[in-house]
């Protein structure tokens, strides 16, 4: 799995639009082939935002490039809102998750 985290900064006071604008984003995203999920997580005290999308494949994240960077302007711009950064990864490994092989017994 690969993921794409873009960090954004907004007026405190334009938080709720720019959430509203980057949900709209979103739905455009979920029809790209290969999209998994996204999240968009802030911080109320100063502003900041970020988008996490997952993507099943490199391809797919990459593929969908172009139409995620039109999108993330979009969003961005109704909020009157800048884009600091965009970054790509792989998913190397997930927090809180045992796999069911090594679960420990509960010793019943």
């Amino acid at each position: 799995m690969f993921a794409r985290l873009a960090r954004y900064t907004v007026a405190p006071e334009r938080l709720g639009d720019a959430i509203a604008s980057f949900t709209e984003a979103g739905d455009g995203l979920q029809e790209l082939p290969g999209f998994q999920d996204g999240y968009i997580l802030v911080d109320e005290d100063d502003g900041s935002l970020l988008t996490l999308t997952m993507w099943s494949t490199r391809a797919a994240l990459e593929s969908s490039e172009t139409r995620a960077s039109a999108l993330r302007r979009r969003a961005t711009r109704a909020a009157e809102g800048s884009v600091q950064s965009v970054q790509c990864y792989e998913v190397a490994g997930e927090l809180g998750v045992k796999s069911a092989g090594t679960r420990e017994s509960s010793g019943s």
